[in-house]
């Protein structure tokens, strides 16, 4: 990730006319920032909608502008409107702006959250902002997002993006997304200044369509664009990447929905079966003599879906490709062109028949480690009985589940294997992951039993809809965000009664499975303290998943990711106090 400091506006404090390009008052501008995308559905909202979430947990003042036509944030956040919010609604510059404000949680308002907005009323919304409500926007937050409408309208979209020193721009790794959003800043660099313009990547994957690289944004548009759309490679300077998130379906489900236990802990297996897989693959490939800046990109190519007979040359090629498409995307153009024409012609190596033979012979190496092989069998397992899982969670949301799925079952036995194989000596950091893993595969079968299951999901606020009863969303990102006394108790006593349940069934895994030595240990004993903490979140990321929220998560990787550009923002807006006070006072 390139550092936000790295690239400076010339134009930061620009002060000119209210109605014109680039206007907004200096403070105005430098607590806010633009969320905008350059087409619908990549996940914008989402973004906005977290990073409001974000702030305000950090104690910050946070005020949400939905000015997206659709006005999904109330929708997001579970907020009840009235009916007659969901018509167009003219706006009275009379009002004050606390008839445009709703406070779903502490510390977060939303603003605009009924009014659908036309053009015309975008132009009302903007000369309230910068005019007659600036003075108390400034006042009464320290940060303010835009949720802004996906394209390049000018009214509504870019017109508001003026508004702010900081400007996300939201995309996802395929070819439709790079182009809308390589029109956008193309856009915005026609007509505006030349502030940065940071890249917010959603669902993203190392992968992508053949030639496809899903880091090169703006090198993928001008590939597809007419000489005279392309931009400069000058201003390509202005375009950085922010936070690469990637798709975590156990935060991404149907928020409506209630949260699948089981595809969650099978999530978890996968990811730490990955992760071994990964180490082991490093570890093999360095003993085989091959270099540090291919390690990374075999160990990438090694991890995605392969045919166990595919030939060892196709996968040296693929890594080939892999290194120079990275290349493309942070070198320039020329580089990007010659992987085009290492794609017409695969005959063609950079690395030459001796450092391709290496190669060739460390790959070989490690689809034949057993290890290796093991942690592949048991993610494909993991992977197979999650997909099984969240489907009969959708068809039976709210219904304990009963028999264990074949596919589950063999998620099981291949865990299990993987566990026994590890149970040797192959380093720290494997290991590790194999500690964490017996606890989850433990977890896994406690909560196969349907009581266990149930008590549960009865953690889970319910609320009457209609004739039905459904999970209260907005209850529980309240939890997330501001905390509740009442649920603090219930959750310590749902953790204080599964623990005792989770710890017999680890000390029988390793029993059955023949590996003791993975149990976590201190002087000699059992660490229990480790083994609550590795409950209480998995606890916690079943109760909270499928909201829709990033924020309070804190072992995920979606989240970390998430956390870490959001905590990059937050030291950019406002530097002066983070230097100040680490973090704000609650």
């Amino acid at each position: 990730m390139l550092s936000l400091l790295s690239v400076e506006s010339a134009t930061r404090d620009a002060q000119v006319d209210v109605d014109g390009p680039g206007s907004a008052d200096a403070a105005l501008r430098r607590r806010s920032i633009a969320v905008t995308s350059g087409k619908g559905g990549v996940g914008k909202t989402a973004t906005a909608v977290n990073l409001a979430l974000y702030f305000a947990g950090e104690g910050y003042r946070t005020g949400l502008l939905d000015l997206d036509p659709l006005a999904d944030v109330a929708a997001y956040l579970d907020i009840s409107m009235a009916e007659a919010a969901l018509e167009a609604e003219d706006i009275d510059e009379s009002r004050p702006l606390s008839d445009y404000t709703e406070r779903p949680f502490h510390r977060l308002d939303i603003l605009f959250p009924e009014v659908k907005l036309s053009a015309g009323q975008s132009k009302i919304v903007r000369r309230l902002v910068t005019g007659q409500y600036r003075d108390e926007l400034c006042e009464t937050y320290d940060v303010l997002l835009f949720d802004l409408p996906a394209g390049t309208e000018e009214e509504t979209n870019l017109a508001f993006a003026d508004l702010a020193d900081t400007i996300v721009l939201v995309t996802n790794p395929e070819p439709t997304a790079h182009m809308s959003a390589g029109g956008w800043c193309r856009a915005f660099f026609e007509t505006r200044d030349t502030r940065p313009i940071y890249l917010w990547h959603n669902r993203y994957s190392r992968g992508g369509p053949d030639g496809f690289n899903p880091r090169a944004v703006l090198r993928n548009y001008n590939r597809n664009s007419p000489e005279e759309q392309k931009i400069d490679d000058e201003l390509h300077s202005l375009v950085s990447d922010l936070a690469f998130v990637p798709e975590d379906p156990a935060l991404n489900m149907l928020r409506s929905g209630a949260p699948d236990p089981l595809g969650i802990a099978l999530r978890t297996m996968l990811q730490l079966s990955l992760q071994i897989a990964s180490d082991r693959a490093r570890k093999l490939l360095t003993e085989r003599g091959v270099k540090p800046a291919l390690r990374g990109f075999t160990v990438d190519v090694l991890d995605r879906a392969h045919a166990p007979d595919e030939a060892v040359d196709e996968l040296v090629s693929e890594v080939e490709l892999l290194a120079v498409d990275t290349l493309g995307a942070e070198v320039g153009a020329r580089v990007s062109s010659l992987a085009s024409i290492m794609r017409r012609d695969r005959s063609l190596s950079l690395l030459g028949d001796e450092r391709r033979a290496v190669l060739a012979e460390a790959i070989d190496a490690v689809r034949g480690d057993a290890l290796w092989q093991d942690a592949v069998r048991a993610r494909r397992r993991c992977e197979d009985a999650a997909a099984k899982a969240g489907e009969r969670a959708r068809m039976f949301a709210g219904q304990p589940h009963g028999m264990v799925d074949h596919a589950a079952r063999l998620a099981d036995d291949a865990v299990r294997s993987l566990l026994v194989t590890v149970s040797g000596d192959f380093g720290t950091e494997i290991r590790r992951n194999a500690k964490i893993l017996l606890f989850y595969l433990a977890y896994f079968k406690l909560i196969r039993n349907d009581s266990v299951l149930g008590r549960l999901r009865s953690a889970i606020p319910k609320r009457r809809s209609g004739n039905r009863t459904e999970r209260d969303r907005r209850t529980q990102i309240r939890y997330l965000v501001d905390g509740d006394d009442t649920y603090r108790t219930a959750y310590v006593e749902l953790i204080r009664t599964l623990f005792p349940l989770v710890t017999r069934q680890i000390s029988a895994l390793a029993r059955a499975v023949g590996a003791g030595e993975l149990l976590i240990r201190r002087n000699g004993g059992v660490e229990r303290r480790a083994y609550l903490t590795l409950l209480s979140n998995a606890v916690h990321d079943c109760l909270f998943s499928g909201l829709g929220v990033l924020t309070g998560f804190r072992y995920r990787e979606a989240s970390r990711a998430f956390a870490e550009a959001a905590a990059s923002l937050k030291d950019q807006l406002l530097p002066e106090r983070a230097a100040e006070r680490g973090r704000p006072e609650e």
